[in-house]
């Protein structure tokens, strides 16, 4: 059965993404960034928001004030907004399940967190299991 047989209507996905972390050149970085307001993000039915590659915590604030007045629905991946749908890892659970197997499985007594941004939800998960794991120790 082909669409027009099942009265379907095939949506178009379109895909963007800036590359202002990438450089040390700061007016390449803004022109980059300009390209988030290129797009009418009204004109679509929905926005994935990843903004894991994006270092920059100005900009990805001023994203999700973009993305909080639009009136369609927004997936934001990795990254946890109120009122947006969330993608992600339990890290808090995966970190400490981890944490756990390198105390009782391995005998390691001593441990020291290296993470991301403390902007970064996933990164504050992984931190505060670390956390819980050193005062519960």
């Amino acid at each position: 059965m082909s669409c027009v047989e099942a009265d379907t209507q095939i949506g178009m996905i379109s895909v963007y993404n800036t590359n202002g972390t990438w450089s040390q050149d700061s007016k390449f970085n803004k022109g980059e960034y300009a390209l988030n307001d290129l797009p009418d993000l009204n004109s679509f039915d929905g926005v994935v928001f990843d903004c894991t590659n994006t270092t920059n915590l100005d900009e990805i604030q001023y994203m999700v004030r973009k993305l909080q007045s639009v009136n369609v629905p927004v997936v934001s991946i990795g990254y946890k907004v109120d009122g947006f749908y969330y993608v992600g890892n339990d890290n808090k659970r995966l970190f400490r399940k981890a944490m756990d197997h390198m105390y009782y499985e391995h005998g390691c007594k001593s441990f020291v967190f290296a993470g991301g941004p403390s902007y970064h939800y996933e990164n504050r998960m992984r931190f505060e299991a670390f956390k819980d794991l050193q005062n519960g120790l």
